[in-house]
């Protein structure tokens, strides 16, 4: 049998090995977080680094394509001195195909004609006049013209043609851009 010592009534004995034993497990854990978070904190810092790098190349790359809109937008708006442009379109409701407007744009200047079967024969030669008039004023100058339009009957499309094939007769200065979508007649 073991004899035990008898402890006196006021002395407390702690044992601090558990003690120790957790305080040490919480310090790993706390240092193993602390190095996770420091790992992902730089992982992070670098993501916004390339991020950052990322958006100012995007600027530069929009800030050199706004130079050359803004270079094109100057050339256009200096371009009426060296050429002049002249756009024609005759759009209809596909309900009334006998009413169509017939828009004349010259250098900008737009001017919107009804057209019907009674007054085909005056929209057409006011259309021509018109043209005649912005070539005789610029004689040396290129005249472009382009026929747009997604709803032309055939038979405006064929008008527009030889109307320009007769001033092409008697000016030098005109050349074709035809862009259409021809619809059904």
């Amino acid at each position: 049998m073991r004899l035990r010592k008898k402890r006196s009534v006021g002395q407390f004995v702690i044992d601090l090995t558990p003690l120790l034993d957790v305080i040490f497990i919480m310090l790993i854990v706390v240092l193993t977080v602390q190095t996770q978070h420091g790992d992902d904190a730089a992982e992070k810092l670098e993501e916004a680094q390339r991020i950052e790098a990322d958006a100012k190349d995007q600027l530069s790359a929009l800030d050199s394509q706004a130079i050359t809109i803004q270079e094109q937008l100057e050339t256009y708006h200096n371009l009426n001195e060296y050429i002049n442009v002249i756009t024609i379109c005759a759009d209809y409701q596909p309900s009334n195909r006998k009413y169509r407007t017939v828009y004349l744009v010259i250098n900008d200047q737009e001017r919107k004609l009804s057209l019907n079967p009674s007054n085909g024969d005056t929209v057409w030669a006011e259309c021509k006049a018109a043209i005649e008039q912005c070539l005789s004023e610029n004689p040396d100058v290129p005249m472009i013209y382009s026929v747009l339009s997604s709803k032309m009957l055939y038979r405006d499309e064929q008008k527009i043609k030889s109307l320009f094939d007769e001033l092409s007769s008697s000016y030098d200065n005109i050349y074709l851009k035809q862009v259409t979508e021809k619809a059904d007649e």
